[in-house]
C-alpha cells in the first residue's frame, strides 16, 4: 500500500482503496499465512485514513475452503459497494 500511495505521490493518499479479509472459513492447513494477510490488511487500514477494509465474517466458501459461494460473493460485493457510497458521500460534503 506504500508503494501505492507514493506512486500517486501522497503518502496519506486521497485516492481511496477499499479491500476485504480474506474469508475466516479458509483451512489455515492448506493457507497457514492467511491469518497474517488479515492481520496486515488490519495494521493497514489502522494507519491509512484512505484504506478501508470491509469484514468478511459470515460468508461461506463453495466447497473449497478459498473460494466465495455465489451468494458469498454477492454479499462481499454489496459490503464493498456500501463502503465505497460512504467515502463517495464524505468526498462530496
Amino acid at each position: 500500500m506504500n508503494k501505492f500511495c507514493k506512486s500517486v505521490h501522497s503518502y496519506e493518499s486521497k485516492v481511496p482503496f477499499v479491500a476485504s479479509m480474506l474469508g475466516t472459513f479458509m483451512d489455515l492447513t492448506s493457507y497457514p499465512y492467511a491469518y497474517m494477510i488479515n492481520e496486515a490488511l488490519m495494521e493497514v487500514s489502522s494507519k491509512l485514513s484512505s484504506f478501508r477494509l470491509v469484514e468478511s465474517e459470515g460468508l461461506t466458501h463453495k466447497g473449497d475452503f478459498l473460494h466465495y459461494d455465489n451468494p458469498s460473493a454477492k454479499q462481499l460485493g454489496l459490503r464493498m459497494a456500501k463502503v465505497w457510497l460512504e467515502i463517495a458521500m464524505q468526498t462530496e460534503a
